[in-house]
Protein backbone atom coordinates (compact mmCIF):
# COMPACT_ATOMS: atom_id res chain seq x y z
CA UNK A 1 0.00 0.00 0.00
CA UNK A 2 1.28 3.45 -0.75
CA UNK A 3 0.39 6.70 0.94
CA UNK A 4 -1.99 9.39 -0.23
CA UNK A 5 -0.86 11.35 -3.30
CA UNK A 6 -2.93 14.45 -4.07
CA UNK A 7 -1.37 15.07 -7.51
CA UNK A 8 -1.97 11.50 -8.67
CA UNK A 9 -5.60 11.59 -7.54
CA UNK A 10 -6.22 14.97 -9.19
CA UNK A 11 -4.76 13.72 -12.47
CA UNK A 12 -7.07 10.67 -12.50
CA UNK A 13 -10.06 12.82 -11.51
CA UNK A 14 -9.40 15.39 -14.25
CA UNK A 15 -8.38 12.98 -17.01
CA UNK A 16 -10.97 10.26 -16.41
CA UNK A 17 -13.40 10.35 -13.47
CA UNK A 18 -15.11 13.66 -14.20
CA UNK A 19 -15.93 12.51 -17.75
CA UNK A 20 -16.88 9.04 -16.49
CA UNK A 21 -19.49 10.52 -14.13
CA UNK A 22 -20.91 12.59 -16.99
CA UNK A 23 -21.22 9.45 -19.15
CA UNK A 24 -23.25 7.90 -16.31
CA UNK A 25 -25.60 10.91 -16.48
CA UNK A 26 -24.33 12.85 -13.45
CA UNK A 27 -23.10 16.40 -13.24
CA UNK A 28 -20.45 17.38 -10.74
CA UNK A 29 -21.98 19.84 -8.32
CA UNK A 30 -18.94 20.23 -6.06
CA UNK A 31 -15.48 18.79 -5.48
CA UNK A 32 -14.08 18.83 -1.95
CA UNK A 33 -10.96 20.99 -1.83
CA UNK A 34 -9.73 19.57 1.47
CA UNK A 35 -7.06 16.90 1.52
CA UNK A 36 -9.20 14.75 3.81
CA UNK A 37 -12.91 15.14 4.20
CA UNK A 38 -16.08 13.19 4.58
CA UNK A 39 -16.44 12.87 0.78
CA UNK A 40 -14.60 13.93 -2.40
CA UNK A 41 -17.34 14.92 -4.84
CA UNK A 42 -21.07 15.60 -4.92
CA UNK A 43 -22.79 14.25 -8.02
CA UNK A 44 -26.19 15.45 -9.14
CA UNK A 45 -28.80 13.82 -11.38
CA UNK A 46 -32.09 15.69 -11.41
CA UNK A 47 -32.98 16.45 -7.79
CA UNK A 48 -30.85 13.61 -6.44
CA UNK A 49 -27.46 14.42 -4.89
CA UNK A 50 -24.89 11.73 -4.10
CA UNK A 51 -21.79 12.21 -1.94
CA UNK A 52 -18.91 10.13 -3.28
CA UNK A 53 -15.60 9.20 -1.68
CA UNK A 54 -13.00 8.24 -4.29
CA UNK A 55 -10.23 5.84 -3.38
CA UNK A 56 -7.83 6.01 -6.31
CA UNK A 57 -5.29 3.19 -6.15
CA UNK A 58 -2.06 2.99 -8.18
CA UNK A 59 -2.43 -0.77 -8.77
CA UNK A 60 -5.16 -3.27 -9.58
CA UNK A 61 -5.98 -5.20 -6.42
CA UNK A 62 -8.48 -7.89 -5.53
CA UNK A 63 -9.11 -6.26 -2.12
CA UNK A 64 -10.80 -3.19 -0.73
CA UNK A 65 -8.72 -1.40 1.91
CA UNK A 66 -10.58 -0.25 5.01
CA UNK A 67 -8.47 2.23 7.00
CA UNK A 68 -9.16 1.82 10.70
CA UNK A 69 -6.41 4.00 12.18
CA UNK A 70 -4.80 6.76 10.12
CA UNK A 71 -1.92 7.38 12.52
CA UNK A 72 -1.19 4.93 15.31
CA UNK A 73 1.07 7.40 17.17
CA UNK A 74 -1.76 9.90 17.64
CA UNK A 75 -4.56 7.33 17.58
CA UNK A 76 -6.36 9.30 14.87
CA UNK A 77 -9.21 7.24 13.47
CA UNK A 78 -9.10 6.18 9.85
CA UNK A 79 -11.49 7.22 7.11
CA UNK A 80 -13.78 4.25 7.86
CA UNK A 81 -15.04 6.12 10.93
CA UNK A 82 -15.10 9.61 9.36
CA UNK A 83 -16.75 8.95 6.01
CA UNK A 84 -20.27 10.27 5.44
CA UNK A 85 -20.49 9.43 1.73
CA UNK A 86 -23.29 7.64 -0.06
CA UNK A 87 -20.91 5.83 -2.40
CA UNK A 88 -17.34 4.61 -2.04
CA UNK A 89 -15.67 4.45 -5.46
CA UNK A 90 -12.65 2.14 -5.64
CA UNK A 91 -10.65 3.14 -8.72
CA UNK A 92 -7.84 0.71 -9.53
CA UNK A 93 -5.25 2.13 -11.94
CA UNK A 94 -2.27 0.97 -13.94
CA UNK A 95 0.16 3.62 -15.23
CA UNK A 96 -2.26 6.30 -13.94
CA UNK A 97 -5.08 4.94 -16.13
CA UNK A 98 -8.19 3.43 -14.47
CA UNK A 99 -8.52 -0.27 -15.22
CA UNK A 100 -11.42 -1.24 -12.94
CA UNK A 101 -13.92 0.83 -10.96
CA UNK A 102 -16.14 -0.56 -8.22
CA UNK A 103 -18.92 1.36 -6.52
CA UNK A 104 -19.94 0.40 -2.99
CA UNK A 105 -23.09 1.58 -1.27
CA UNK A 106 -21.22 3.07 1.70
CA UNK A 107 -23.91 2.89 4.41
CA UNK A 108 -24.69 -0.73 3.46
CA UNK A 109 -21.02 -1.69 3.24
CA UNK A 110 -20.29 -0.14 6.62
CA UNK A 111 -23.05 -2.24 8.24
CA UNK A 112 -21.94 -5.37 6.36
CA UNK A 113 -18.30 -4.81 7.34
CA UNK A 114 -19.15 -4.37 11.03
CA UNK A 115 -21.06 -7.67 10.95
CA UNK A 116 -18.52 -9.63 8.89
CA UNK A 117 -14.97 -8.31 9.39
CA UNK A 118 -14.15 -10.96 12.02
CA UNK A 119 -14.72 -13.77 9.46
CA UNK A 120 -11.94 -12.96 7.02
CA UNK A 121 -8.94 -15.20 6.54
CA UNK A 122 -6.87 -13.60 3.85
CA UNK A 123 -4.09 -14.76 1.58
CA UNK A 124 -1.59 -12.61 -0.22
CA UNK A 125 -0.96 -12.69 -3.97
CA UNK A 126 1.35 -15.69 -3.53
CA UNK A 127 -1.28 -17.68 -1.62
CA UNK A 128 0.42 -17.24 1.74
CA UNK A 129 -1.84 -16.72 4.74
CA UNK A 130 -1.52 -13.23 6.13
CA UNK A 131 -3.23 -11.41 8.97
CA UNK A 132 -6.46 -9.61 8.17
CA UNK A 133 -5.15 -6.46 9.83
CA UNK A 134 -2.15 -4.87 8.13
CA UNK A 135 0.21 -2.06 9.10
CA UNK A 136 1.54 0.46 6.57
CA UNK A 137 4.41 2.87 7.29
CA UNK A 138 4.55 4.69 3.93
CA UNK A 139 1.76 7.28 4.31
CA UNK A 140 1.11 10.11 6.78
CA UNK A 141 1.93 7.92 9.74
CA UNK A 142 1.77 4.30 10.74
CA UNK A 143 -1.63 3.22 9.44
CA UNK A 144 -3.70 0.18 10.41
CA UNK A 145 -6.06 -1.19 7.80
CA UNK A 146 -8.09 -4.26 6.92
CA UNK A 147 -8.02 -5.92 3.50
CA UNK A 148 -11.43 -7.12 2.35
CA UNK A 149 -11.47 -9.46 -0.68
CA UNK A 150 -13.84 -8.04 -3.28
CA UNK A 151 -15.39 -11.44 -3.99
CA UNK A 152 -16.49 -11.72 -0.34
CA UNK A 153 -18.54 -8.51 -0.40
CA UNK A 154 -22.28 -9.03 -0.88
CA UNK A 155 -23.27 -8.38 -4.49
CA UNK A 156 -26.07 -5.99 -3.48
CA UNK A 157 -23.46 -3.74 -1.86
CA UNK A 158 -20.75 -3.64 -4.56
CA UNK A 159 -21.05 -3.18 -8.31
CA UNK A 160 -18.38 -3.13 -11.00
CA UNK A 161 -19.03 0.04 -13.00
CA UNK A 162 -16.08 -0.08 -15.37
CA UNK A 163 -13.43 -2.43 -16.68
CA UNK A 164 -10.94 -1.36 -19.33
CA UNK A 165 -11.09 -3.62 -22.35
Amino acid sequence: MSGYNKEFEKKVQDSFLDGFYKKLGYEIEKRCQQEFGEWDVILKKGDRKIRVEEKIIRNVWSNIVVELIEDMASGKQGWYFQLSADWLMEVFCENEVPQVIYCLNWPEFKKWYADNCHRFKLTDRDGQVEPAIRIDKTGWGVTMFHLIPIEMISKGIIKKLYEKK
